[in-house]
């Protein structure tokens, strides 16, 4: 269960799911939608904006690098190496 309060950009969630386990991704990193356009980052609910969060897979370099060097390097990085973050096989880009 996670704890009480909104999901954070550059946050890393610790999981403990077997396929993403067993592909060296041990941790969810929360970001925006950065394959969709901006107009897909909020929505409206009852009134009230809505950030949309995405999870991506990330192996546990790269959660020792966001831990380190904080999450705006780190999204400096996988801008400049542009990944498939929906690929959870995909290689450490640090």
């Amino acid at each position: 269960m996670l704890e009480q309060g909104p999901l954070l950009r550059g946050e890393v969630l610790h999981v403990h799911v077997d396929p993403l386990v067993e592909a060296g991704k041990p941790a969810l990193y929360v970001t925006g939608p950065v394959y969709l356009d901006d107009a897909f980052a909020v929505v409206e609910e009852n009134g009230h904006p809505v950030m949309i969060a995405w999870l991506v897979p990330i192996s546990a370099a790269e959660h020792q690098y966001v831990a380190t060097q904080g999450w705006d390097p780190f999204e400096d990085v996988l801008v400049a190496r542009d990944p498939d973050l929906v690929d959870v096989r995909r290689p450490s880009v640090v």
